[in-house]
């Protein structure tokens, strides 16, 4: 009897796990990847060119993630929020 409740309990837990994940909505966090082309501390965004569109994109960021971006290039990818057509970077990885 105590295996079968263990079990239940396992599979209850398997099963609601992911809801937490689920909250805040599939399109909270977005990703472009693309080649960095500059970054504008002075207006507290960068620009990556779309490595699947070719179109040039304008990411707000905090001043760590500029200062971190500031003399890099090459590949990166972004997980940003948008919020209408204003697009801010939550991570950049290199």
């Amino acid at each position: 009897m105590q295996t079968l409740r263990t079990l239940r309990a396992v599979a209850l837990a398997l099963l609601l796990a992911p809801l937490p994940a689920l909250a805040c909505g599939p399109d909270s966090a977005k990703t472009h990847m693309g080649t960095l082309s500059g970054v504008d501390t002075g207006s507290g965004t960068f620009s990556i060119v779309d490595a699947e569109t070719r179109q040039n994109l304008t990411f707000h960021a905090t001043p760590e993630l500029l200062q971190e971006l500031a003399g890099a290039s090459g590949m990166v990818s972004v997980r940003y929020e948008s919020i209408g057509n204003a697009l801010t970077a939550i991570d950049v990885r290199r």
